[in-house]
C-alpha cells in the first residue's frame, strides 16, 4: 500500500515538474513573440518616420489625367512614325509612347519590334541596320485601316524615325520612351539625346529589365522614370499588407495592366496606396470603352491606348 501511494506522489510529481515545464516554455515563447512583435511594430515606426514618398517632378506639371497614345495610336496609323504621331497630338492626346532600339552604328531608331518584317518592307534585325538603310524603308507598307484589304500609305515616304526626329517634331510634347531590350550600352546615348534636345523634364522612361532602369538613373538623375517589374511586385505586396508607408519609391510612377492573368492589379485599394507615396497609377494597354470609364472611376492617373479617340471620348463623357 505504501509504496503504491509513493508511485502516486512520485507520479504527481512527475506530472507537475513537466507541466511547469510546459508552462514555462510557453511564458518564454510568449515572451519571444511579444518582443519579436514589438521590435517590428518598431521597425515599421522607424521605417515609416525615414521612408520618403516620390518627389514632384515638372513631367507632372499638373494633376490631370494623361492620355497616352500607344505607339502613337495604332488605330490612327503606322505604329511609330511621324504621321501617327502628329495625327495623335492633333487629337489631343496628352503624352506619345515610343519604343527605342539601337542601330548597328550606334543610333536610337523608334521601333517596337527587334526586326522590321512586320511593319515595313525589309527584313532583318535592326542591328543589322545603319540609320541610313532604316530611313529607306517605308514603315507604312504593312499598315491596314480595314484588315489587310486596303494598304493605303504605301510609298507615300513615311519612314522610321530616329528619337532625335521625333524630339525635333514635338519639342513641346511628353514622350514615355520604353528601353526595349537590356542594353546597357545604349543608355548614355540615350541620356544625351534627351540632354542635347532640352527634354529633361519632358521624358518618362520606362523598362522591364531592372539594370536599364538603375543604370539610366544613374547618368539622367533628372529625367522621371517609372517602376520596374521587381519594384511593381514589391509595391503590390506591401499594399496588400498596407504596410506602403515604409515604401521609399526610386520612380515616379507605376505603369501596370488593370490585370495580370487572373490576378487584378489595380483597384482602388493599389490606386489610393500608390497616391499615399505620390505615385502616378498609369495602365496599358486599355482599348475598350467600358474598361476606360472603370479605370477613370479608380481614379487612375493615365491610360495607354491605341485608341486615343476613344479615350478623349471616355473623358468628355466622364
Amino acid at each position: 500500500m505504501k509504496n503504491w501511494q509513493l508511485f502516486i506522489v512520485s507520479s504527481s510529481d512527475s506530472m507537475t515538474k513537466k507541466t511547469r515545464m510546459k508552462i514555462a516554455i510557453a511564458k518564454r515563447s510568449l515572451k519571444y513573440i511579444l518582443g519579436s512583435f514589438i521590435l517590428l511594430l518598431i521597425l515599421f515606426w522607424v521605417l515609416s518616420f525615414v521612408a520618403k514618398p516620390a518627389p514632384d517632378h515638372p513631367y507632372f506639371y499638373s494633376d490631370e489625367f494623361m492620355v497616352i497614345a500607344h505607339r502613337g495610336g495604332l488605330s490612327l496609323g503606322p505604329e511609330h512614325t511621324l504621321y501617327t504621331y502628329q495625327r495623335a497630338v492633333q487629337l489631343g492626346v496628352d503624352v506619345l509612347e515610343i519604343d527605342v532600339r539601337v542601330t548597328k552604328d550606334g543610333q536610337l531608331v523608334v521601333i517596337h519590334d527587334r526586326t522590321v518584317n512586320r511593319t515595313t518592307n525589309g527584313t532583318g534585325s535592326i542591328e543589322n541596320y545603319n540609320l541610313a538603310d532604316m530611313h529607306t524603308l517605308d514603315a507604312a507598307y504593312r499598315w491596314s485601316p480595314d484588315g489587310g484589304n486596303t494598304f493605303p500609305l504605301r510609298g507615300k515616304g513615311i519612314k522610321i524615325p530616329s528619337l532625335s526626329e521625333v524630339f525635333q517634331e514635338f519639342p513641346q510634347m511628353r514622350i514615355n520612351i520604353e528601353i526595349k531590350e537590356p542594353q546597357a550600352a545604349m543608355i548614355p546615348t540615350l541620356c544625351r539625346i534627351i540632354q542635347d534636345h532640352n527634354m529633361l523634364q519632358k521624358v518618362m522612361i520606362a523598362s522591364f529589365d531592372a539594370g536599364s532602369l538603375k543604370k539610366f538613373r544613374s547618368i539622367c538623375p533628372g529625367a522621371a522614370t517609372s517602376a520596374g517589374t521587381s519594384e511593381v511586385i514589391f509595391f503590390y505586396l506591401l499594399q496588400k499588407m498596407r504596410l506602403e508607408s515604409i515604401y521609399s519609391p526610386n520612380a515616379l510612377a507605376l505603369q501596370v495592366p488593370e490585370k495580370y492573368g487572373a490576378l487584378q492589379v489595380v483597384n482602388r485599394r493599389f490606386v489610393e496606396a500608390a497616391h499615399k507615396r505620390n505615385l502616378r497609377v498609369q495602365v496599358w494597354t486599355i482599348n475598350d470603352i467600358d474598361s476606360m470609364k472603370r479605370l477613370l472611376k479608380l481614379g487612375v492617373d493615365g491610360v495607354m491606348t491605341d485608341y486615343p479617340q476613344r479615350l478623349l471620348g471616355a473623358l468628355k463623357k466622364k
